[in-house]
């Protein structure tokens, strides 16, 4: 994800369908994986980060997958 308005849809898609963390604690652990930190560092802070980390990284291969580019 790269832009703000990428993160936001991200974390209102993540509220509708999972919703299992709220929402103010995705952002930040979206936040975080945008900026590189590691995720075992992200599960240390949020220990129920896991199920967003998931659907963070499915929405990244569908928004590449989408796009065309390559998967790397």
């Amino acid at each position: 994800m790269k832009t703000v308005k990428e993160i936001k849809a991200f974390v209102k898609a993540y509220g509708n369908i999972c919703a299992y963390v709220p929402e103010k604690q995705v952002e930040h652990i979206v936040f975080m994986l945008c900026m590189g930190r590691d995720e075992e560092e992200i599960y240390h802070l949020y220990p129920e980060a896991v199920t967003v980390i998931d659907a963070y990284l499915i929405w990244g291969l569908a928004l590449t997958m989408e796009i065309g580019e390559p998967n790397v």
